[in-house]
């Protein structure tokens, strides 16, 4: 979309610490990159007050990122039950609110902020290095949780046939006392529909990598075509810490692994980061 207009703030810093002095056998150094950035839309083309953005459509359109006017450029759009001017919800006469399309305001799928720690360890010819990624204040869409819970495979299902009371107000503002029973209609009809259900704070700690590095002691390759050799193991992804209860909160509808900002923080069906090993040897002659 060529039109409209965003303004971009935000923060970078860097700090790089040698903590140990350079006369020490053993090297230990630190860097922080922090970042923090606000997107806001200023203007659209025409008479429009939100752009979808691309690749961010949902299992069965339940919701899609969008650019909203004076609001955040990554956005949410999607179901949400309609409320009466005092923000109750308002309980039909079947006991299930009205849902509509709407705009989230409160939900931003861009972090407030990030950290990355990265640490190199040195000892003579051994070198540990490993980077700590530190993501707050993001939110997603489970879109992957709402698909299981249309086909009744989630366990957000188990509770199947029960009955429940959904807290509102039926169209005089009395209080809803209309039950309803958790069935297969239920759920189809209403539950996986209202996006409300499937947002959730994607927080997240990651240990983005470790590496083990040898360096084999020159005197060993004195005789030999070599300069260097160096053995190393690399492990990626191996913990993440985070209460979002989907695959990978690092997720867009792509995959993890996929970078794409139009579907970032929207978990569609798609594929985590993986856990690997790498083992190497490198040589220089």
């Amino acid at each position: 979309l060529n039109g409209g207009s965003i303004t971009n703030k935000g923060l970078e810093a860097l700090l790089s610490l040698k903590v140990l002095p350079k006369s020490s056998k053993f090297q230990w150094n630190v860097d922080f990159n922090f970042g923090m950035n606000e997107s806001k839309v200023n203007e659209l083309p025409g008479f429009l007050n939100e752009v979808y953005l691309s690749d961010s459509w949902t299992f069965n359109s339940t919701a899609a990122g969008a650019a909203i006017l004076d609001g955040s450029l990554f956005g949410l759009r999607g179901y949400r039950p309609q409320k009466n001017t005092n923000g109750d919800v308002v309980i039909n006469a079947n006991g299930l609110p009205t849902l509509a399309v709407e705009t989230y305001n409160d939900v931003t799928r861009m972090p407030d902020w990030t950290l990355g720690i990265s640490n190199a360890f040195s000892y003579k010819d051994f070198r540990l290095s490993f980077l700590l990624d530190i993501v707050q204040g993001v939110d997603v869409y489970n879109a992957t949780e709402s698909a299981l819970v249309y086909y009744g495979l989630s366990t957000k299902t188990t509770n199947r046939n029960e009955t429940i009371v959904l807290p509102g107000v039926t169209a005089n503002g009395a209080a809803n006392t209309v039950p309803v029973k958790m069935d297969q209609a239920f759920y189809q009809n209403y539950y996986y529909k209202n996006t409300e259900n499937f947002i959730e704070d994607g927080s997240f700690t990651r240990l983005r990598y470790v590496t083990f590095t040898y360096k084999l002691p020159a005197e060993i390759l004195e005789k030999s075509v070599f300069s260097s050799i160096e053995v190393y193991a690399t492990g990626r992804n191996l913990v993440t810490i985070t209460n979002y209860s989907g695959v990978d909160p690092e997720v867009n509808t792509f995959g993890a692994g996929i970078s794409g900002a139009g579907s970032m923080s929207i978990d569609n069906l798609g594929t985590p980061n993986m856990k690997g090993v790498d083992l190497g040897l490198k040589v220089r002659f």
